[in-house]
């Protein structure tokens, strides 16, 4: 694939920080060009050649690209500034195919600033990445009583909100003191003699001369933090916090100003409004360093980050006109395929979706390898901690199997369908004392969409659509699917055009009708296997991934 990155260093700031990772990502499998340049003349060829324009942050360069209608797909990437800059209202979004934003917030404003943006253009959020080794849990020490402060001093990030958040700590305790990472912005000479002044001035006020340490900026931020015992943020903007990520991955209690949507990004017992409740987390409270980490890995590791834009990136060029794209590693037809389910045991005479698996359960076949060990857990670990996050109060799964994915799911509510009625009584006769699990048969053809039973928070399937080789078993299937779910679709199977080999699996590209048939659904986050498939692995390895659909209208 050929991808054109368009970006500018306009502010001064290492803009392309933010994007290095994903450039060396791309780099590995793509051509990349990089253009500066705000130029038509340079900006025309470019687009010629390339299979994907990538804007990187909704400025300049994303009114360059957008002034006209390019031979490639566009994308452009909304960080969090873009969105309160005039720059939106100058872009064409009638030329831009996708808008990424980092987060959820950032788009919700955008959308508030730029009316009918929902219709205008595809928008899907992407969460940024941190590459966890850069940042390895540091050793235990004893507590130092350094609160760390990292960004650059300007009005956006809110230093003088650190200064009275110090005051307040050493009240109570005047062991504390504060260091800093980071310098006045080189790009804006008056913001930065604004701070520089009132900061001072501000710090012999209120008596923290000594108990604040300016470190200007530091090549070694792992080494930095190394001797520090909680990292503070103030930002009144912010679309993720790169130093709030970095600082939780090596062990630092994150102490952070509820700037908006920093509900929805970080831990809600790490935010404070006011001096009093920053002291109260920094001296009152505990973190597990470990459990931190691995919030951070789970939500904000790289490769999740990459799985995403890889997946979303191939999308984008398989839909140009008359040149398909090469498949994604996700979509290549896995090497000696197994024909699934009960390995090992003869596969039953395919008679179709229904009569396929009554004839395996009947004869005392499971649901499948996929069900069992550990991608069992794999599943359960990422739907529960979905299921918590989100506060989803009801499950209703489309094709429950035999019920022992269901042993591992911690779920408030419950409702399991499955087409075959052996399935339905293995599943009774295993979690039929939990009163809040209900199971039904699911009937295609009869299906009474209105019944209070049959809507949820969440529809799950799982490891279902691969099964489904009807077309018109697969229509129906998707249809009450997304119509039963009032917040949340989460699809975990393979999205590809490939031929299995067996008569009872069939691959779709399944993320092509869910773009074409329900405009209503975002793809909000895509969770790679951490088990991908290994012919080798059979049993403890898939070609499915988890694809979570969000209701947006």
């Amino acid at each position: 694939m050929n991808i054109a990155l368009f970006i500018k260093d306009t502010s001064g700031a290492l803009l392309r920080d933010f994007i290095a990772d994903i450039v060396e990502f791309l780099g590995r499998e793509h051509e990349i060009r990089v253009c500066q340049s705000l130029n038509e003349a340079d900006i025309a060829p470019l687009c010629q050649w390339a299979d994907v324009a990538w804007v990187e942050w909704l400025a300049e360069h994303a009114e360059a690209v957008c002034r006209r209608r390019r031979p490639c797909r566009v994308l452009a990437r909304v960080h969090s500034y873009e969105a309160y800059s005039d720059h939106p209202g100058a872009i064409n979004w009638n030329n831009l195919d996708v808008l990424v934003s980092v987060a959820e917030h950032v788009l919700i404003l955008l959308q508030s600033r730029v009316p009918g943006l929902r219709d205008k253009v595809r928008s899907v959020v992407i969460p940024n990445g941190l590459r966890m080794e850069r940042f390895p849990a540091r050793a235990a020490h004893a507590p130092t009583k350094r609160l760390a402060w990292v960004g650059t001093l300007r009005h956006t990030k809110n230093f003088p909100l650190a200064l009275q958040c110090l005051k307040a700590i050493r009240d109570r305790d005047p062991e504390w003191t504060l260091h800093v990472a980071g310098d006045y912005p080189a790009w804006s000479a008056v913001e930065a003699m604004e701070n520089l002044v009132y900061n001072q001035h501000m710090i012999a006020e209120m008596g923290l001369a000594g108990a604040v340490t300016f470190c200007g900026n530091v090549a070694d931020m792992p080494a930095w933090y190394a001797d520090k015992d909680a990292l503070l943020s103030t930002s009144i903007r912010e679309s993720f916090g790169y130093a709030i990520a970095e600082a939780t991955a090596t062990g630092l209690k994150p102490v952070i100003h509820a700037f908006p949507g920093a509900r929805n990004i970080w831990p809600r017992e790490s935010l404070f409004t006011t001096v009093d409740e920053c002291a109260r987390l920094v001296l009152h409270t505990t973190h597990d360093p470990a459990a931190l980490r691995e919030f951070v890995r789970k939500r904000y590791g790289l490769a999740r980050q990459l799985a995403a834009i890889d997946v979303l990136l191939r999308e984008l060029a398989a839909s140009r006109p008359g040149e398909p794209a090469r498949p994604a590693p996700t979509e290549a037809a896995p090497p000696d395929m197994p024909a699934g389910g009960h390995l090992g045991a003869p596969e039953p005479v395919f008679t179709g979706v229904a009569g396929y698996w009554e004839s395996r359960y009947a004869s005392g076949g499971t649901s499948g390898a996929g069900s069992y060990g550990r991608l069992a857990a794999f599943k359960a670990r990422v739907l529960n901690e979905f299921v918590a996050k989100h506060a989803i109060g009801s499950v209703l799964e489309f094709g429950c199997g035999d019920g022992n994915q269901l042993g591992l799911a911690d779920y408030p509510a419950y409702t399991g369908l499955d087409i075959s009625a052996q399935a339905i009584g293995l599943c009774r006769n295993r979690h039929g004392h939990n009163l809040t699990r209900r199971f039904f048969r699911y009937d295609p053809a009869d299906f009474p969409q209105d019944s209070p039973w049959l809507r949820a928070d969440l529809s799950l399937s799982l490891d279902v659509i691969f099964h489904i080789v009807e077309d018109h078993l697969f229509e129906s299937y998707m249809r009450h699917l997304f119509d039963s779910a009032a917040r949340y679709v989460i699809i975990y199977s393979s999205n590809m055009e490939t031929d299995s080999g067996v008569a009872h699996v069939r691959h779709r590209k399944f993320t092509r009708w869910v773009r074409a048939n329900r405009k209503d659904f975002a793809l909000e986050a895509f969770v790679p296997n951490e088990h991908p498939f290994d012919p080798a692995l059979p049993d403890d390895t898939s070609f499915s991934d988890f694809y979570i659909f969000k209701r947006t209208g």
